[in-house]
């Protein structure tokens, strides 16, 4: 076990860096398995859990007090959501499906923050998830429409995976900063765009305006006319203009594999209504879905203060099944009960575990977001393009996920989880460091030019 005192740097050694390598490729192969959960995915998490264990007693070392306030608040409501289902007798079994996930964002948080304290293992954690990601996408597609037997014309979030978000923040964050003409972020760029072109998956229209806005935020914080910086903002909209060439490719090859595909993105966008009050089908649905939560927490002050827990069953609003009816009858068993976490992370955080968990659920995002706009202080300081490219990669990630949150919960996926967690401690200790006084000197040197280039690649 390496011992550090609190600002200093962990050594690198390569079971380390075999151990951080290995980490992201755990559930590359997950999947929407069997109902009691496959043996597969038993393994997987029997090695995502060990893995992380792993990593934590290798390079387990003395976190700032900010990373450890998260951890803290983390655990507590995660436990909390535990005990609220065990007092209201929900299985076993359902509060293990629903939990595990969150416990895997906890121990991700940790071996993100300490994984942090060495900038070579970062380095190799960030191409590790980007390679994972890849393999993951493949993966995801295959499954869909190979083994489920997915038709491209019924294609949705089948074929997206998880990892998704960290794919789009390395494509912004290339773009952004760089040396030499970045191959591997225009490959993703297309390949991104295909991906999300033959879903309709019309969240990412959001996600792609929101996380671009954040992105022109960030060059004009940093400053156009920065010195450090004169060697790739020289590079950035000849770039950028390639970026949205590959992004266009991507979308024109979507619609030679299905041709009627723009016609189904626009019905999508003008025509995806319901004819009671002409209301967006999916809004009506994550209505429908929040306000049967929000009836059941109301229903009692200890639900509404402790929340139901981990696998505790809750049902749609009957105020919205005749929009819901007229539009899609297989939804209607949603208002029967369901247990699994619902679309929406805030909404469902309240259900788990009361207002502690909506509080909670909101610090996850807030925290580390609101500590990326402060550091871009220290970021103008910066010369090295490797770093401010991880660095902004590890941000973007964070706020993508936090715009997906609006429709979609990650901390129903297993990967996404994961990667949100890494992310999380990773900013969460390295803006602690990089504003720390003690510290900045080393990181200085390491970030004027780094020191092993072998890592950089």
């Amino acid at each position: 076990m390496q011992k550090n005192t609190a600002g200093g740097l962990l050594p690198i050694d390569y079971t380390s860096v075999w151990l951080v390598s290995l980490l992201p490729f755990v559930f590359v192969f997950d999947y929407k398995g069997e109902e009691g959960g496959a043996m597969i995915q038993y393994l997987m998490a029997a090695a995502g859990v060990g893995l992380s264990v792993a990593v934590v007693f290798k390079l387990f070392a003395r976190l700032s007090a900010d990373v450890v306030a998260f951890i803290a608040f983390t655990a507590f409501v995660l436990i909390l959501g535990v005990l609220s289902a065990l007092m209201g007798h929900v299985p076993a079994g359902r509060i293990l499906r629903v939990a595990f996930p969150y416990y895997i964002f906890l121990l991700s948080v940790i071996v993100g923050s300490l994984v942090a304290l060495s900038p070579h293992l970062m380095r190799r954690l960030l191409q590790s998830l980007l390679v994972a990601g890849v393999v993951s996408s493949i993966f995801r597609f295959y499954y869909a429409t190979g083994v489920q037997g997915v038709l491209i014309s019924d294609a949705r979030y089948q074929i997206l995976s998880p990892a998704l978000a960290f794919l789009l923040a390395y494509v912004m964050s290339a773009v952004s900063f760089t040396y030499r003409f970045p191959w591997r972020a225009l490959l993703l760029a297309l390949s991104i765009a295909f991906l999300i072109a033959l879903s309709v998956t019309r969240v990412f229209l959001l996600v792609i305006a929101l996380s671009g806005a954040v992105v022109l935020y960030t060059w004009f914080k940093l400053g156009l006319n920065n010195r450090l910086h004169a060697s790739h903002v020289k590079w950035r909209m000849p770039i950028l203009y390639i970026a949205l060439g590959g992004a266009f490719g991507g979308f024109l090859l979507a619609t030679v594999v299905r041709p009627d595909l723009i016609s189904v993105w626009l019905s999508r966008i003008f025509e995806a209504r319901s004819d009671v009050d002409g209301m967006d089908i999916t809004y009506i649905t994550r209505i429908a879905e929040s306000r049967g939560i929000w009836d059941v927490i109301t229903s009692s002050p200890l639900f509404f203060v402790f929340g139901r827990g981990f696998g505790a069953t809750y049902g749609w609003s009957d105020m919205y099944a005749e929009h819901i009816r007229r539009v899609s009858l297989g939804m209607l068993q949603e208002f029967d009960g369901n247990w699994v976490a619902s679309h929406i992370p805030f909404v469902y955080g309240l259900f788990f575990a009361g207002i502690f968990g909506f509080l909670w659920s909101i610090y996850v995002y807030w925290r580390p977001i609101s500590l990326y706009f402060r550091l871009l202080g220290v970021l103008s300081r910066v010369a090295d393009p490797l770093w401010l490219r991880d660095i902004t990669c590890i941000f973007f990630t964070i706020i993508i996920f936090a715009i997906q949150s609006l429709t979609a919960n990650p901390f129903g996926d297993r990967m996404a989880t994961q990667i949100l967690g890494l992310c999380i401690g990773l900013g969460l200790s390295l803006q602690s460091r990089m504003r720390n006084p003690k510290t900045q000197p080393l990181l200085a040197n390491l970030m004027k030019v780094s020191s092993d280039r072998k890592f950089q690649k």
